[in-house]
């Protein structure tokens, strides 16, 4: 498809014309910040001197978060060198069903939860990546 996003067919079940960048960069956050480690705390210091800026959910990604905490937190699949690779989808996609009926809604909360997947996946590499 060419053209501006404006040009394009809107189809009443595409979810990636809802979930704007601004959006899809907020849930990646939210993934993010689930599996961020805690910062290290230097002698003398307490974890309220750190100043680090939270982050909020706004009420859009509510349902999405809540579903994540719940109901995907142990659905990983794990691969040969030891860490996450990311969500088994036929178990994610199974619960869906089962939370949500309408069809749109269920495409639109299973986009919002790869995109907090992909914040999570990024943090537990980082994570990962400051053991060695």
């Amino acid at each position: 498809m060419r053209g501006s996003p404006r040009q394009w067919p809107r189809h009443r079940g595409c979810v990636h014309q809802r979930i704007r960048r601004r959006q899809s960069g907020k849930l990646i956050a939210i993934g993010h910040a689930l599996y961020a480690p805690e910062p290290e705390i230097a002698a003398g210091f307490a974890p309220e001197d750190y100043e680090e800026d939270p982050i909020e959910v706004w009420p859009e990604h509510a349902r999405a978060w809540v579903f994540f905490v719940e109901s995907c937190s142990t659905q990983w699949r794990v691969g040969g060198m030891g860490g996450p690779t990311g969500m088994d989808y036929t178990a994610v996609l199974h619960v869906i069903q089962f939370e949500e009926p309408d069809k749109v809604q269920a495409k639109e909360l299973f986009e919002q939860v790869k995109l907090i997947e992909r914040g999570a996946l990024k943090a537990m590499a980082e994570a990962r990546k400051d053991q060695k």
